[in-house]
């Protein structure tokens, strides 16, 4: 038999206990010393029909000029490994400057599971496509995030600029 923490539901996987936050992150996608894009965490109380609860996200925001593609049509920004980037993208695909959820961890019955969620339709590997504003030019890329789904963190993996008018995820 084991033990479990007063603040611990037994063998459920919650806890009363909300999740520390992590600290704000910055990525330098071309390495030029100047941040690109951040990830910036906060709590929220969300509500629906009949229920309400408290949640944790962690959202990817570009900095300055740099845009984000998006999924417009599921709200994702996530892309699969060799999907084609371009200047620009047919729908569903579009381009953004707002900031999006990349992770979150919501209460199940006023107790916090352990496990944060990645935004994605897709599990694995988790890609993003940018533009990135260099001098008076965009230059396409790609970036590879690393999502841990106990504290919510993510860190850059990789990432690569393209040198046309187009790349391709992964590559």
């Amino acid at each position: 038999m084991s033990s479990c923490n007063d603040s611990d539901s037994p063998d459920s996987g919650l806890s009363v206990n909300p999740p520390q936050l992590p600290v704000e992150t910055f990525f330098d996608v071309n390495t030029d010393g100047v941040a690109d894009f951040s990830v910036t965490y906060s709590y929220y109380t969300w509500d629906g029909l009949g229920v309400s609860g408290d949640g944790a996200r962690g959202a990817l925001k570009p900095l300055g000029q740099n845009l984000l593609l998006m999924k417009s049509n599921e709200k994702l920004f996530f892309l699969e490994f060799n999907e084609t980037i371009s200047a620009d993208p047919a729908l569903p695909l579009q381009w953004t400057t707002n900031p999006y959820t990349a992770v979150d961890i919501q209460t199940v019955n006023n107790k916090w599971p352990k496990q944060w969620t990645p935004s994605a339709a897709i599990s694995g590997s988790y890609y993003i496509g940018f533009k990135l504003k260099v001098g008076d030019a965009y230059k396409l890329g790609w970036a590879k995030l690393d999502i841990n789904t106990s504290t919510g963190s993510i860190a850059l993996a990789s990432a690569k600029l393209a040198t046309g008018s187009s790349i391709s995820v992964g590559k």
